[in-house]
């Protein structure tokens, strides 16, 4: 029996990267959702950063944004390597261009278009959508991991 891996599209901005005063800072708990992410799903970047499928932009954010003390400095080297590794989902007009409505899914974004949303409910898909909002509360990528944890045992 073949087993189809879900894709997860996951956004940069107020996801991975959290708006602070001084500007981008990697999320907390950023390292740990990637790394879950990676070993349980077929992951892309859906980023209004690039939509052409090149990961650079997203690589340069990271680059740019400063590393919370609570990562310890031996796991940012892997963590680039995480980043990198994950392909950048290529998109037209809107993210929703990207989703896979034939296969199952999962989306993480903090500020999804209107168009996206409808496209979901058109498609009976509202459900593959998570609410990430690490601008506010900074340990919501715990929270994320473990809906995607669940998720990924039905």
């Amino acid at each position: 029996m073949l087993t189809i891996v879900p894709k997860l599209f996951i956004d940069v901005d107020g996801v991975m990267l959290r708006r602070t005063s001084q500007g981008f800072q990697v999320a907390e708990h950023a390292l740990t959702l990637l790394t879950f992410a990676v070993d349980h799903f077929d992951t892309f970047w859906l980023t209004a950063r690039s939509n052409r499928g090149n990961t650079e932009e997203v690589e340069r954010a990271f680059r740019l944004a400063y590393h919370p003390t609570y990562m310890h400095p031996n796991h940012r080297e892997y963590f680039k390597l995480l980043v990198a590794k994950i392909p950048t989902a290529e998109w037209q007009d809107d993210k929703s261009d990207a989703f896979p409505l034939d296969q199952p899914f999962f989306w993480l974004d903090d500020n999804p278009t209107d168009r996206a949303l409808q496209t979901l409910r058109e498609n009976d898909a509202l459900d593959n959508y998570i609410h990430v909002r690490t601008d506010s509360v900074p340990d919501d990528l715990l929270r994320v991991r473990d809906l995607l944890a669940q998720m990924d045992k039905k």
